[in-house]
């Protein structure tokens, strides 16, 4: 089954407990090459780039997805632990298939690392904000 929202396609898995997205393949880390957009290749909230979104985007993404807020920004917050988490073993995985020990994997494995930690500090920023600039946001 497939979905396509805002002219993306996504494969749907069905299974007997529910359906959940696909694993994504084929996801390239657009950061490290000089000629390949920076954008998102969906907005959060109005933003498409990575770089500006803060918590109280996501707060709004949840909003209008009809989603828990706060569930949001703790799934979006353990998603970028885990980027940071397994960044150096997915590096070391790559490294050593035949094609893998590329001069530009280590600044694909800085730029997810940089990613995550700025995501995090940026989600950090909703619990400073004041309960108005959250839910106006």
């Amino acid at each position: 089954m497939f979905n396509i929202l805002q002219d993306r396609i996504y494969s749907i898995l069905i299974r007997g407990n529910g359906a959940s997205l696909a694993p994504l393949y084929d996801v390239m880390c657009g950061d490290v090459w000089e000629n390949v957009t920076k954008r998102l290749s969906h907005k959060i909230a109005g933003e498409s780039r990575g770089e500006q979104l803060e918590g109280r985007h996501w707060h709004r993404f949840a909003r209008e997805c009809g989603l828990n807020p706060r569930q949001v920004v703790d799934r979006v917050s353990t998603l970028a632990k885990s980027a940071l988490a397994k960044a150096e073993e997915a590096a070391a995985e790559v490294a050593v298939m035949p094609a893998g020990p590329h001069a530009i994997l280590d600044k694909i494995k800085e730029a997810v690392q940089r990613r995550a930690t700025t995501l995090l500090e940026q989600l950090q920023k909703i619990g400073e904000a004041t309960p108005l600039e959250t839910v106006e946001g």
